[in-house]
């Protein structure tokens, strides 16, 4: 079990060190930011790709990964009304 902690702390340095790299090679378009945030905070963030399934709360926001379909054909089962997230494999 990945600590939440650990977890935000590696994303906040690997997002660091991707925006000083990104800058050098390509410039950023400070007039047009505003279109990458998230605001209002949405209840629910799916970040899918190729990596293990997860799933953490920031604040209120349930922030998930399914994990790779094509690869082991895993799923996530997302339950609204209580808002319960259950992870699948065929």
């Amino acid at each position: 079990m990945i600590h939440v902690y650990s977890l935000l702390s590696t994303l906040q340095f690997l997002i660091v060190f991707a925006f000083q790299i990104s800058t050098r090679l390509r410039p950023v378009h400070w007039q047009y930011d505003h279109a990458l945030r998230l605001w209002p905070m949405p209840d629910m963030l799916v970040l899918a790709d190729n990596t293990d399934q997860y799933s953490w709360r920031y604040e209120d926001c349930l922030v998930l990964n399914p994990g790779p379909f094509t690869a082991d054909f895993s799923f996530v089962v997302y339950r609204p009304s209580s808002f319960e997230t259950e992870f699948s494999r065929v």
